[in-house]
Protein backbone atom coordinates (compact mmCIF):
# COMPACT_ATOMS: atom_id res chain seq x y z
CA UNK A 1 0.00 0.00 0.00
CA UNK A 2 1.09 3.40 -0.90
CA UNK A 3 1.81 6.59 1.79
CA UNK A 4 0.83 9.38 -0.21
CA UNK A 5 -1.98 11.03 0.18
CA UNK A 6 -4.50 11.16 -2.92
CA UNK A 7 -6.22 14.70 -3.10
CA UNK A 8 -9.66 14.25 -4.92
CA UNK A 9 -9.70 15.52 -8.56
CA UNK A 10 -5.95 16.46 -8.15
CA UNK A 11 -4.33 12.87 -9.14
CA UNK A 12 -7.17 10.63 -9.51
CA UNK A 13 -7.33 8.59 -12.63
CA UNK A 14 -11.26 8.23 -13.85
CA UNK A 15 -10.49 6.08 -16.32
CA UNK A 16 -11.05 2.07 -16.54
CA UNK A 17 -8.86 -0.10 -18.12
CA UNK A 18 -9.52 -0.70 -22.18
CA UNK A 19 -9.75 3.32 -22.09
CA UNK A 20 -7.30 4.89 -24.56
CA UNK A 21 -4.41 7.01 -24.13
CA UNK A 22 -2.34 9.33 -25.79
CA UNK A 23 1.35 9.17 -25.03
CA UNK A 24 3.92 12.33 -26.18
CA UNK A 25 7.72 11.55 -25.88
CA UNK A 26 9.73 15.26 -26.56
CA UNK A 27 13.06 14.10 -26.48
CA UNK A 28 14.90 13.17 -28.30
CA UNK A 29 12.22 13.57 -30.70
CA UNK A 30 9.33 14.58 -30.30
CA UNK A 31 6.42 11.71 -31.15
CA UNK A 32 2.88 10.89 -30.15
CA UNK A 33 0.78 7.53 -30.40
CA UNK A 34 -1.76 6.45 -28.97
CA UNK A 35 -2.47 2.68 -26.35
CA UNK A 36 -4.80 1.48 -23.89
CA UNK A 37 -4.73 2.19 -20.25
CA UNK A 38 -4.54 -1.97 -18.43
CA UNK A 39 -4.74 -0.35 -14.72
CA UNK A 40 -3.34 1.49 -12.39
CA UNK A 41 -2.50 1.76 -8.70
CA UNK A 42 -3.62 5.14 -6.99
CA UNK A 43 -0.12 6.71 -6.00
CA UNK A 44 2.33 4.14 -7.11
CA UNK A 45 2.00 3.05 -10.83
CA UNK A 46 -0.09 2.98 -13.51
CA UNK A 47 0.62 0.26 -16.47
CA UNK A 48 -0.27 0.57 -20.59
CA UNK A 49 -0.03 -1.33 -23.66
CA UNK A 50 3.05 -1.39 -25.27
CA UNK A 51 1.58 0.89 -28.81
CA UNK A 52 1.11 -1.59 -32.01
CA UNK A 53 2.05 0.72 -34.41
CA UNK A 54 4.23 0.23 -37.55
CA UNK A 55 7.57 1.72 -36.46
CA UNK A 56 9.41 0.20 -33.54
CA UNK A 57 10.16 3.02 -30.62
CA UNK A 58 12.62 0.61 -28.51
CA UNK A 59 15.04 3.49 -29.21
CA UNK A 60 12.71 6.12 -26.99
CA UNK A 61 10.57 3.38 -24.95
CA UNK A 62 13.24 3.68 -22.09
CA UNK A 63 13.26 3.40 -18.72
CA UNK A 64 13.74 6.93 -17.41
CA UNK A 65 12.40 8.63 -20.29
CA UNK A 66 9.48 11.35 -19.71
CA UNK A 67 5.75 11.28 -21.29
CA UNK A 68 3.69 13.63 -21.45
CA UNK A 69 0.03 11.52 -21.11
CA UNK A 70 -3.43 12.67 -22.67
CA UNK A 71 -6.99 11.54 -22.30
CA UNK A 72 -10.17 12.20 -22.65
CA UNK A 73 -13.28 11.89 -20.08
CA UNK A 74 -16.78 11.77 -21.48
CA UNK A 75 -20.05 12.57 -20.30
CA UNK A 76 -21.76 16.04 -19.21
CA UNK A 77 -18.87 17.24 -17.66
CA UNK A 78 -16.17 16.39 -20.88
CA UNK A 79 -12.89 16.69 -20.10
CA UNK A 80 -9.25 16.73 -21.50
CA UNK A 81 -6.80 15.33 -18.62
CA UNK A 82 -2.89 15.73 -18.99
CA UNK A 83 -0.13 14.97 -16.89
CA UNK A 84 3.73 14.03 -16.97
CA UNK A 85 4.97 10.78 -16.45
CA UNK A 86 7.98 9.11 -16.31
CA UNK A 87 8.73 4.90 -17.94
CA UNK A 88 9.37 2.58 -14.64
CA UNK A 89 10.00 -0.46 -16.78
CA UNK A 90 9.31 -2.38 -20.25
CA UNK A 91 7.76 -5.68 -19.43
CA UNK A 92 6.94 -8.85 -21.68
CA UNK A 93 4.97 -10.46 -19.21
CA UNK A 94 2.23 -11.59 -19.68
CA UNK A 95 2.28 -9.18 -22.49
CA UNK A 96 4.04 -6.08 -23.45
CA UNK A 97 3.72 -3.05 -21.61
CA UNK A 98 4.70 -0.12 -20.17
CA UNK A 99 4.98 0.74 -16.12
CA UNK A 100 4.83 4.64 -15.71
CA UNK A 101 5.37 6.55 -12.36
CA UNK A 102 1.88 8.07 -10.87
CA UNK A 103 1.72 11.67 -11.54
CA UNK A 104 1.20 13.85 -8.44
CA UNK A 105 -0.82 16.72 -10.53
CA UNK A 106 -3.08 15.61 -13.49
CA UNK A 107 -4.37 19.26 -15.63
CA UNK A 108 -7.70 19.47 -16.43
CA UNK A 109 -9.24 21.42 -19.38
CA UNK A 110 -13.22 21.81 -19.97
CA UNK A 111 -14.37 20.62 -23.83
CA UNK A 112 -17.49 22.14 -23.11
CA UNK A 113 -18.46 25.62 -23.23
CA UNK A 114 -22.08 24.85 -22.16
CA UNK A 115 -23.35 22.65 -19.51
CA UNK A 116 -25.01 19.09 -20.79
CA UNK A 117 -27.75 17.40 -19.20
CA UNK A 118 -28.48 13.87 -19.14
CA UNK A 119 -31.94 12.75 -21.26
CA UNK A 120 -33.35 9.50 -22.42
CA UNK A 121 -35.15 11.30 -25.77
CA UNK A 122 -35.61 9.06 -28.56
CA UNK A 123 -33.64 10.13 -31.85
CA UNK A 124 -32.29 9.55 -35.01
CA UNK A 125 -29.56 11.37 -37.53
CA UNK A 126 -29.84 11.06 -40.78
CA UNK A 127 -26.56 10.57 -43.06
CA UNK A 128 -26.35 11.18 -46.17
CA UNK A 129 -28.03 13.76 -48.53
CA UNK A 130 -31.71 14.20 -47.51
CA UNK A 131 -31.90 17.09 -50.32
CA UNK A 132 -30.04 15.70 -52.92
CA UNK A 133 -33.06 12.78 -53.59
CA UNK A 134 -29.98 10.30 -52.64
CA UNK A 135 -30.47 6.91 -50.84
CA UNK A 136 -30.92 7.65 -46.94
CA UNK A 137 -29.49 6.13 -44.03
CA UNK A 138 -31.13 6.46 -40.59
CA UNK A 139 -29.57 5.25 -37.51
CA UNK A 140 -32.00 5.35 -34.54
CA UNK A 141 -30.83 6.06 -30.98
CA UNK A 142 -31.54 7.99 -28.13
CA UNK A 143 -30.19 11.29 -26.89
CA UNK A 144 -28.22 10.41 -23.52
CA UNK A 145 -27.05 14.27 -22.94
CA UNK A 146 -28.22 17.48 -24.09
CA UNK A 147 -27.41 21.14 -23.93
CA UNK A 148 -27.84 24.26 -26.18
CA UNK A 149 -24.50 23.53 -28.31
CA UNK A 150 -24.70 19.46 -28.71
CA UNK A 151 -25.41 16.56 -27.38
CA UNK A 152 -24.64 12.98 -27.24
CA UNK A 153 -26.16 10.17 -29.21
CA UNK A 154 -26.05 6.49 -29.05
CA UNK A 155 -27.59 3.38 -30.34
CA UNK A 156 -26.61 -0.44 -30.44
CA UNK A 157 -25.59 -2.19 -33.89
CA UNK A 158 -24.09 -5.74 -34.05
CA UNK A 159 -21.77 -4.75 -36.35
CA UNK A 160 -18.67 -3.68 -34.40
CA UNK A 161 -16.71 -1.60 -36.93
CA UNK A 162 -19.36 0.52 -37.49
CA UNK A 163 -18.43 3.87 -37.49
CA UNK A 164 -19.67 7.49 -37.81
CA UNK A 165 -17.44 9.67 -39.74
CA UNK A 166 -17.01 13.48 -39.19
CA UNK A 167 -20.23 14.95 -41.26
CA UNK A 168 -23.10 17.73 -41.82
CA UNK A 169 -25.90 15.71 -40.92
CA UNK A 170 -29.69 16.25 -39.49
CA UNK A 171 -31.14 14.73 -36.30
CA UNK A 172 -34.59 14.26 -35.41
CA UNK A 173 -35.30 14.34 -31.44
CA UNK A 174 -38.41 13.40 -30.37
CA UNK A 175 -40.67 14.76 -27.80
CA UNK A 176 -44.29 13.80 -26.41
CA UNK A 177 -45.32 13.04 -30.18
CA UNK A 178 -43.27 15.64 -31.72
CA UNK A 179 -40.35 15.66 -34.27
CA UNK A 180 -38.02 18.10 -33.97
CA UNK A 181 -35.23 18.46 -37.17
CA UNK A 182 -31.76 20.26 -36.13
CA UNK A 183 -28.94 20.44 -38.51
CA UNK A 184 -25.82 19.17 -36.89
CA UNK A 185 -22.33 18.08 -37.52
CA UNK A 186 -20.77 14.77 -36.01
CA UNK A 187 -17.65 15.37 -33.70
CA UNK A 188 -16.49 12.12 -32.95
CA UNK A 189 -17.27 9.05 -32.49
CA UNK A 190 -16.59 5.76 -30.51
CA UNK A 191 -17.94 2.26 -29.81
CA UNK A 192 -17.90 0.07 -26.70
CA UNK A 193 -18.97 -3.55 -27.23
CA UNK A 194 -21.98 -3.40 -29.90
CA UNK A 195 -22.87 0.90 -28.53
CA UNK A 196 -22.04 3.48 -30.52
CA UNK A 197 -21.68 7.19 -28.58
CA UNK A 198 -22.34 9.80 -31.22
CA UNK A 199 -20.98 13.29 -30.70
CA UNK A 200 -23.12 15.88 -31.93
CA UNK A 201 -22.72 19.61 -32.38
CA UNK A 202 -25.81 21.53 -33.16
CA UNK A 203 -25.25 24.39 -35.98
CA UNK A 204 -27.46 27.50 -36.08
CA UNK A 205 -30.07 26.23 -34.00
CA UNK A 206 -29.55 27.79 -30.91
CA UNK A 207 -33.02 29.33 -30.30
CA UNK A 208 -35.06 25.68 -31.40
CA UNK A 209 -32.73 23.53 -28.90
CA UNK A 210 -33.54 26.29 -26.11
CA UNK A 211 -37.04 25.56 -26.60
CA UNK A 212 -36.68 21.91 -26.36
CA UNK A 213 -34.58 22.14 -23.11
CA UNK A 214 -37.46 24.22 -21.67
CA UNK A 215 -39.93 21.75 -22.54
CA UNK A 216 -38.62 18.51 -21.39
CA UNK A 217 -38.02 21.22 -18.08
CA UNK A 218 -34.39 21.88 -18.85
CA UNK A 219 -34.03 25.94 -18.41
CA UNK A 220 -30.45 27.23 -19.35
CA UNK A 221 -29.27 30.58 -17.80
CA UNK A 222 -28.20 33.12 -20.60
CA UNK A 223 -24.17 33.93 -20.38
Amino acid sequence: MSNLAIKPNENFIELLPGSFVDLQITSPIKIRMKTQLIGYSPGDYIMVKYPQTKRDFEDVLIEGNVLIVRYIIEGANGKCCTFSTSILNISSVPEKMILLSYPEHIAQRSLRMHQRYSTHLPAKILLDGEEKGTEVTHLRGVIDDISSNGCSFSFNTDNERLKVNERDIFIYIGYEQVLIKLPARVCNCRSDHGKVNVGVQFIGCEQQVRALLEQVFIVEEVE
